[in-house]
């Protein structure tokens, strides 16, 4: 959170030294994502991390800005699980391998199926 605040103190200031020029600059912040974690012991992680497995994929555990940033926010445990390979996200140029899609459907039923035998 504090890196964040500091980019956008450093954005405001570069603007601010653009103000010169004939550009009318407004910034809001327009939401907030809270981050949080999930132990990798957590059942849900472990959960998805078997499911995985069984569809013959292997775990990353990485960190990001997702939607499961809104359940974190709230205290509540979220995990986010991607399985489309692919590259260049969020560019003109990103692309997906259609049939990765097969195993994030797999996958999900997988893990579905493993949370709802703990219910």
């Amino acid at each position: 959170m504090r890196e964040l605040r500091r980019l956008e103190r450093d954005v405001r200031a570069i603007f601010q030294d653009l103000a010169h020029m004939p550009v009318r600059f407004h910034c809001q912040c327009i939401g907030d994502r809270p981050g949080g974690a999930v132990d990798r012991d957590h059942p849900v992680v472990s959960a998805a991390a078997a499911a995985l497995a069984e569809v013959g994929l292997t775990p990353l555990y990485t960190a990001g800005s997702t939607d499961a940033n809104a359940a974190l926010g709230e205290g509540i445990p979220g995990i986010c699980c991607g399985v489309g390979r692919g590259g260049l996200a969020h560019t003109p140029d990103e692309w997906l391998d259609e049939s990765s899609l097969v195993d994030g459907l797999e996958f999900a039923a997988t893990l579905l199926d493993r949370l709802t035998r703990r219910a």
